[in-house]
């Protein structure tokens, strides 16, 4: 929208025009609201039998903190090295066809368009990259709860196109 104004002088593509067609906005908002919906609840039932064989439920007691900033900065480990062979795989240019050139269609980042990508990419590179950790270390679901949720913020941020001196800067996505 452009609004409100003050926050536009963090916008890393000023030149790109604001708002984004409303057409557009609504093809990513299919696309993403079938990735987290469809595909991220089928992700959730297939992986959860090996999550819960690995630990991952809400039994027992809540851990520590200590504990779960273990697990998530392992998570963290996990999800950089897991996704960064997953995306450089989709780059193969048979992948990149064919799967990942969705995700490029945007080349305005808009934080909204973070999951907007094929299925099988939400899949593989989106699910079961952000679950890798959790499931590598056996984390309490809430845990698994709160890396999932960081995560997420994280990458709406990375997606956002605005770098703010306070965060972490999307530029070099």
């Amino acid at each position: 929208t452009g609004k409100p104004e003050a926050l536009l002088k963090y916008k890393i593509q000023r030149a790109k025009p604001v708002p984004l067609e409303p057409s557009r906005y609504f093809r990513c908002a299919a696309v993403t609201f079938f990735n987290l919906g469809v595909i991220g609840m089928a992700a959730n039932t297939l992986l959860y039998p090996a999550l819960a064989w690995r630990g991952c439920t809400a039994a027992g007691k809540l851990p520590s903190l200590f504990t779960a900033f273990t697990h998530v900065v392992g998570s963290i480990l996990a999800q950089e090295i897991t996704f960064y062979y997953s995306h450089r795989f989709l780059h193969i240019p048979f992948f990149y066809k064919h799967i990942h050139k969705i995700h490029h269609e945007f080349s305005q980042p808009i934080g909204a368009c973070c999951v907007y990508m094929h299925p099988i990419e939400f899949f593989v590179s989106g699910s079961m990259t952000t679950l890798a950790g959790p499931f590598l270390m056996g984390s309490h679901l809430s845990v698994l709860t709160l890396w999932v949720t960081l995560a997420l913020i994280y990458t709406v941020i990375e997606h956002s196109g605005f770098h703010f001196p306070w965060m972490t800067s999307s530029e070099r996505h």
